[in-house]
């Protein structure tokens, strides 16, 4: 039997997988919700007005599961970025446990300078790292109009001081006559009459992103950046036989 050494960025990749599954939890909860909302509303007939009338229910707050949810993805595809960042510096310097190493999230150019100028002295999140691998690290800062990482730092700063992540619902139903509930005694004379109901719900950050579309990409964007450093971890990958030996592979 003949195994493989795992690649050093394969941790990332399981985070990546990790924040997956709690966006699929994120949209599960958004289609009960949904579900619940929808089965909560009441249609009468209005025998003055001759009419259906639909009578809307209290006042719903949103799942306090989904900012639990979110925060979770987030911080799993934060982890990724930093994994990277632990990864390349042990590749990079040869050191065994690099210390303090981060994957920086930068709003102005000056804190990434700060970072760079740190790196040439053995200081900072980046010390390990060699000027062009900071410099790809770099083409990924929010200063730099990178959409995905400013809404990761925004949303990982919301929940670093311990603050659920803030978010607002919309919910709409449209009502149409067609194939679907049976609706017993709303008809003329209190017949049975089939109607369609759709419930549509919109969830959004603070900032009016929707959650859902807001953490595909992303996620989606993560695992383009871990992919991206892929092929710059050495090729010499060790190989175990069944009978013990260990091997060097080009």
């Amino acid at each position: 039997m003949v195994t493989t050494n795992p690649h050093p960025l394969d941790g990332a990749r399981k985070r990546i997988e990790r924040a997956n599954k709690h966006l699929n939890e994120i949209i599960s909860i958004i289609q009960t919700d949904a579900s619940e909302y929808q089965d909560s509303l009441a249609i009468e007939r209005d025998e003055i007005k001759k009419q259906f009338s639909v009578v809307m229910p209290a006042r719903r707050e949103l799942p306090r599961e989904l900012p639990l949810a979110a925060s979770d993805c987030i911080h799993n595809l934060r982890v990724a970025l930093e994994y990277l960042i632990f990864e390349l510096s042990r590749e990079v310097s040869g050191h065994p446990n690099p210390v303090m190493t981060q994957f920086p999230l930068c709003e102005i150019p000056d804190n990434f300078e700060a970072h760079r100028v740190g790196a040439t002295r053995g200081r900072g999140p980046l010390a390990y790292l060699m000027p062009p691998y900071i410099d790809r690290i770099n083409a990924y800062q929010p200063y730099k109009g990178v959409a995905w990482a400013e809404n990761m730092r925004v949303l990982s700063s919301q929940d670093k001081h311990r603050n659920l992540i803030i978010m607002n619902g919309f919910r709409q139903t449209d009502i149409t006559d067609g194939i679907g509930e049976t609706l017993a005694g709303v008809g003329p004379d209190k017949t049975n009459v089939q109607m369609e109901r759709k419930t549509t719900t919109l969830i959004t950050f603070s900032d009016g992103q929707p959650v859902v579309q807001t953490l595909e990409t992303m996620k989606h964007e993560v695992a383009l950046v871990i992919d991206s450093f892929w092929d710059d971890f050495s090729s010499e990958l060790a190989v175990t036989s069944d009978r013990g030996h260990t091997n060097r592979r080009m």
